[in-house]
């Protein structure tokens, strides 16, 4: 699943295999690697699919990371690179402010507080909760 699907939480998602399942709210934001218990008990694993993202990198990654937070960008810092769903905007955004930049393909997971400031998912969801029809397991 993309980063976009995996945080509307709820609603009807396409399986790996083709099966189509339904999860009711308060799931929350659906993170890589959890475990979904259907009301039938089937067992689904959230996978985050690879998307083509901007892999910066840059002498103050904590400068570049406070643009992109104030600019409403969604990104996932790591200790030498942050990333970011690529965007010919955001690229040139970053370009400006003396990033190195080059284009990935890879799983998407930006810290949680992150996103819901950037408005990529509801500030109090919790992952490692939920209910309806596809509860969750850690």
């Amino acid at each position: 699943m993309s980063w976009r699907e995996r945080q509307r939480g709820s609603g009807q998602f396409e399986c790996f295999h083709g099966d189509r399942i339904e999860i009711d709210p308060p799931a929350g934001p659906l993170v890589h690697g959890l475990r979904l218990v259907l009301d039938d008990g089937r067992n689904v694993d959230v996978i985050a699919m690879e998307e083509k993202l901007l892999e910066i990198m840059g002498d103050d990654l904590a400068a570049l990371a406070r643009q992109l937070l104030s600019a409403g960008i969604a990104y996932s810092a790591e200790p030498r690179r942050l990333l970011v769903l690529r965007d010919k905007g955001t690229e040139e955004l970053l370009r400006r402010y003396g990033a190195t930049v080059r284009e990935v393909s890879e799983p998407f997971e930006p810290d949680g507080l992150v996103a819901a400031r950037a408005g990529g998912g509801p500030k109090a969801a919790n992952p490692r909760t939920g209910g309806g029809r596809g509860r969750r397991r850690a």
